[in-house]
């Protein structure tokens, strides 16, 4: 790593001062003879020990498990070299791997391997040794190591001249060459024993203050007392400091759980003929509402309406929704919002899912709704009649057909984003009076109160803003629903004199302050709030962070008043919360070292619907509260300040890291939106054109401003440090928000690098010439960027679906049969070329053999591939280009499609497989692989060859889980497997079902005879899928005594293996969807993890 991030208090500057001072700190008697015969019954030396503690404390501290540390040595090994006058020093970098689960003994074993081969080439100058490494260079911090330690000598030479006695006298200069420096002195009594020893840090006071390193010397002496006293326990389980006395920090005590309904209805009768809601000239009151949501949760009730049941709401915002949710609430269901405008399947997946007994709509979204329930359109007049004719007075458990209970569900939410199926949170009723009385005392929300409605229904900001209207009895003033930000809200806002709003940062950034005088409390959620936020909207009015993940009673924490000279947190637990900032072993991390959130109290959500396995890796024991409690596992980064407010970090599945810099993209941001002309910037990360990660910035001029993007680069490289700087800044017309009023991000351009020029090459052949002008037939890369012979089709923008546009179109110029997997292999237009002028193309029967090879090689070991639902392996090839170019792969695939047999469980087909993988690799070790189906195959083939005898090296798991159905049950139909192979079948008006036959020819149109299979070839791959799917539901893995590689998609994991597995599961976290990890960018990260965990494993 290039740098150790170590708990700062103030960021890195660009140019080190060398500014320094010093701690000292001393170290007992007794603990130095422990620590002495400890070294020594480790047949190790005090330096080694002590250097082994330190590397734990600076992996506690930091978080990471990759230490390296500098250190000092005389460089005069030859004895003859003592008496030679000179400076011999030179400076070892000992790099140091600290695993939490490891003994202290067995990281001092480590420690001593690691000093004793540096020791070995104690006469390499550093200076080569960093000419060699050659790491990314900054002047805001050392080359290779950023923290040192050093032995001192103990002999303290005197002098003595005629009248004269020379001693040495200590003097500590100001200065420091590194981070940090731990410098330490032995000391011995009379008799040569153990006397103590003499310490300290040496720090860099650009970044540290004295408070922070003395709690450094602290630390490191309570884990060198606490190794001496249980050197055989995990060293990520050692005492560390007071945070282990004091782990969690809580809000205000919880007041009594209270349900829903009887919290509106307290509001309705305390508030009566006050406004409780208006839109476009219409207003009612809160007794209006409360008698009109009383009858209609009588309908409700009717209608099947209960406690532990649930009612969709597939409405705008609207006084239609409004009624809904108090009408929902009162009849003791649980409300799901619904975008109406959401695709028709995900719609049906959430209704499914939910098991909804009744949806409420409006007319103008019926049409579009799936008929799996029965829906009430509340503008229909049959509606109204139906609901006039019954009592309008309270609602209570004798109307309802179960008592309502605070442990039932009061809504149910399902989070968006992920490329896979929604997942549903169900949030109970116990925290919803903490929310109130929080919400009405923090935000100081009066019954006079003018609350503006922004939030979309299917988020629960959207109830966040209507319990900070009721909680007081204060007006609701909803926002039409087309609009999030700009001139249009900031007109509603001025025209209805709103007093208190909740809007995202990114909506917030497209106002302006002036003329929003009414405007008194401000809240800001869902994303982190640049400080140019703060200094423009804080003034005048009270501005509040809020932070609270949908698995919580909408939020956890809120901030105290910003200011804008002040730093920015999320602030401290609110009302009935309890938060904890642990690290992967579940301990306290120390204050400002990064650590993950964790939540408990009664406001966390009951968990994920109908899946167990989710909700318990998620929701798990908690240890600070009662036996039984449960913590929420937030997955954000967080840091403790002083006063324990909350620094948020981002996600942990959000880190950035460039050039071996973990890099915090709101650095940048916030410079840049100190800028007079930009009004919004957001840095993310992306993959640049040579696949390495890269920095790219968006930005949006504020009003009138034209922004330069090559000026915005200039000036940000005159203010951080290189790696800082984005490798492109995009100009923003617009800035893309969700329906949440969040930044879109998957909705921002990607930025354009063009081709390198450095390598262009022109074609020179006839076959390169046609290469290349297939790939301009299928890639816009503009009529100034000619693409070349030595460019990469999938760098270029390429995809699987393209890929097999232009193995058509190189048919048709060529004349013969071009096979797909030669352009995944071979994705430049040369490697192409030459592959097509020396191989003669497979039939499609021979691509549908149950063992197919996907790369040839010879000097490494094979890796064998198992085919997902589908049934074929050639999506593997989009990997197998990221595999070592010695590395044989040989993909399997279902029988079926080639004609053969079917088989009836899991384990026939993997006894089936191994008959082929044994014919091309008689004997193991063996390395497999599986991608969802395959997964599950190739688990059930290790164990068999570990039944055998053989030994299997590596069993690597693509986003594949034991316990549940890998995909859909049912059938795939001609119209999806079209689709799947990338061709439009949207029907016509009077359109027939379609047939094997039609698809053959369709595959024909859309690809040319390069992509045509026969009916039957089609028919088998969508029997296959559906067989092989089936089979999936009735596997129960045997156990494999092994390791396993794990790597899960963003919209995983689910079930995971448990007991199946009994080594090490090494989990991996790959950013893309479950149907998308064979997709180019996903694919390289993919192949690249692989290879280097088959390298490790003798592969």
């Amino acid at each position: 790593p290039d740098t150790l991030p170590l708990p700062t208090d103030r960021p890195r500057p660009t140019h080190r001062t060398h500014h320094g001072d010093r701690v000292a700190f001393h170290i007992g008697r007794d603990l130095h003879r422990s620590l002495s015969t400890l070294a020594r019954q480790n047949n190790s030396t005090l330096f080694m020990a002590i250097h082994a503690v330190f590397a734990v404390l600076l992996a506690r501290l930091s978080g990471s498990s990759d230490i390296v540390i500098g250190t000092p040595v005389a460089g005069r090994p030859d004895p003859r070299l003592d008496q030679l006058v000179g400076m011999f020093v030179n400076t070892l970098v000992l790099r140091t791997p600290v695993d939490g689960s490891r003994s202290f003994t067995e990281v001092l074993d480590l420690t001593r391997d690691v000093d004793l081969g540096a020791f070995l080439h104690a006469d390499l100058p550093f200076e080569r040794v960093v000419e060699a490494v050659d790491p990314a260079r900054s002047t805001s911090r050392s080359p290779l190591f950023q923290v040192s330690l050093e032995f001192e000598g103990v002999q303290r030479p005197e002098i003595t001249l005629p009248d004269l006695t020379v001693t040495v006298a200590e003097y500590t200069p100001p200065v420091v060459k590194v981070d940090l420096e731990l410098v330490v002195a032995e000391t011995f009594d009379e008799s040569g024993a153990p006397d103590g020893i003499a310490a300290g840090f040496a720090y860099a006071t650009d970044i540290f203050d004295a408070a922070t390193v003395q709690g450094f010397a602290d630390r490191l002496a309570r884990l060198l007392a606490a190794v001496v006293a249980d050197p055989d326990d995990p060293v990520g389980d050692l005492t560390l400091g007071d945070e282990d006395e004091d782990a969690s920090v809580s809000g205000p005590p919880g007041l009594p759980a209270r349900v829903w309904p009887d919290l509106l209805a307290g509001a309705a009768e305390r508030h009566s003929d006050r406004v409780a809601v208006s839109h476009a000239g219409r207003a009612l009151t809160y007794r209006q509402l409360g008698e009109d949501s009383a009858q209609f949760a009588r309908l409700l009730i009717a209608r099947g309406a209960a406690p532990e049941r649930f009612v969709a709401l597939a409405l705008p915002r609207s006084i239609a929704w409004v009624r809904a949710v108090w009408a929902v609430a009162r009849s003791g269901a649980a409300s799901v919002p619904v975008d109406p405008t959401y695709p028709p399947t995900r719609i049906t997946h959430m209704l499914d899912d939910c098991g909804a007994v009744l949806g409420l709509t409006v007319a103008g979204y019926r049409a579009q709704l799936p008929d799996t329930v029965e829906w009430l359109v509340l503008d229909d007049p049959d509606f109204e009649t139906q609901m006039r004719h019954l009592p309008a007075t309270p609602v209570t458990d004798v109307d309802r057909t179960a008592p309502l209970r605070t442990d039932n569900p009061a809504y149910l939410i399902y989070t968006s984003g992920s490329t896979g199926a929604p997942k549903g949170v169900v949030v109970s009723h116990r925290g919803l009076a903490n929310l109130f009385e929080q919400e009405r005392h923090h935000l100081h929300v009066a019954p006079d109160a003018r609350v503006s409605h922004l939030a979309s229904p299917s988020f629960d900001a959207s109830l966040f803003e209507l319990t900070m209207a009721f909680c007081a009895g204060a007006h609701v003033v909803l926002v039409p629903p087309l609009t999030y930000g700009g001139a249009a809200l900031a007109d509603i806002l001025a025209v209805e004199r709103i007093t208190h709003a909740f809007i995202t940062p990114t909506a917030l950034a497209t106002l302006e302050p002036t003329g929003l005088d009414s405007l008194r409390v401000l809240v800001v959620a869902g994303e982190p709030c640049p400080t140019d936020l703060v200094r423009r909207w804080a003034p005048g009015r009270r501005m509040l962070d809020l932070y609270g993940p949908t698995e919580t009673t909408i939020w956890s924490h809120v901030s105290e008043p910003l200011a804008p000279a002040e730093p920015l947190t999320i602030g401290r637990p609110v009302r009935g919360f309890t938060a904890a900032v642990l690290d992967a072993r579940l301990h306290p991390v120390p204050p400002g070292t990064p650590g993950e959130l964790y939540l408990a109290g009664p406001g966390l959500a009951r968990g994920y619907h109908a899946r167990p396995a989710t909700t318990a890796t998620h929701f798990v024991a908690c240890p600070f509260a009662a036996p039984g409690s449960r913590m929420y596992r937030t997955g954000d980064l967080v840091r403790t300040r002083p006063d324990l407010a909350l620094e948020h970090l981002g996600r942990t599945d959000f880190q950035i890291k460039v050039r071996g810099f973990r890099v915090e993209p709101g650095e940048v941001d916030s410079i840049l939106t100190a800028r007079a002309d930009i009004g919004f910037a957001a840095t993310v990360g992306r993959t640049g054109p040579d696949g390495q990660p890269i920095l790219v910035t968006y930005v949006r001029g504020t009003t009138g401003a034209d922004v330069d993007a090559s000026a915005v680069r200039t000036a940000l490289s005159a203010q951080l440090p290189p790696y800082l700087v984005p490798a492109a800044v995009v100009v923003l017309d617009e800035v893309p928000l969700t329906p949440a009023g969040k930044l879109d991000r998957s909705a921002l351009p990607e930025p354009e690098f063009g081709l390198r020029p450095d390598r262009f090459r022109a074609p020179s052949t006839a076959v390169e010439r046609a290469v290349v002008e297939a790939f301009a037939e299928v890639l816009d890369t503009g009529e100034d960027r000619p693409i070349g012979v030595e460019d990469d089709f999938f760098a270029l923008g390429g995809t699987s679906l393209s890929a097999v546009r232009v193995a058509a179109d190189l048919q048709r110029r060529l004349g013969r049969p071009v096979p797909l997997p030669a352009l995944f292999l071979d994705p430049t237009p040369a490697g192409l070329a030459a592959r097509l002028a020396t191989e003669v193309p497979a039939t499609t029967d021979e691509a549908l053999r149950v063992l197919v090879p996907l790369r040839r090689g010879d000097r490494l070991a094979p890796l064998f591939c198992v085919h997902a639902g589908m049934g074929l392996a050639w999506a593997y090839t989009g990997m197998v280009r990221h595999l070592s170019p010695d590395r044989p792969v040989w993909g399997l695939q279902l029988p079926s499609l080639g004609g053969g047999p079917d088989y009836d469980s899991i384990e026939e087909l993997a006894h089936r497989y191994l008959d082929e993988v044994r014919a091309v690799q008689p004997a193991g070790p063996y390395h497999l692989l599986g991608w969802s189906l395959g997964g599950l195959i190739a688990h059930a083939m290790a164990t068999e060859l570990q039944d055998r005898g053989e030994e299997v090296a590596s069993l690597v798991l693509l986003d594949s889980y034991a316990g549940e159905p890998i995909a859909e049950p049912d059938p795939l139909d001609v119209g999806d497997l079209l689709r799947g192979l990338g061709v439009d079948v949207e029907p016509g008006a009077n359109s027939r079902p379609l047939t094997l036959s039609d698809a053959t020819d369709r595959l024909g149109e859309a690809y040319g005879p390069a992509a045509a299979m026969t009916a039957d070839q089609l028919r088998r791959i969508a029997e296959g899928y559906d067989r092989s799917t089936r089979l999936s539901t009735r596997f129960a893995p045997r156990v494999f005594r092994g390791d396993a590689l794990l790597l899960i998609a963003e919209d995983g994991p689910h079930d995971g293996w448990g007991d199946s597995i009994t080594g090490t599961v090494q989990e991996e976290h790959v950013d893309c969807g479950h149907n998308d990890m064979m997709q180019p960018k996903p694919a390289r990260a993919i192949g690249m993890l692989v290879e280097n965990y088959l390298s490790g494993r003798g592969g």
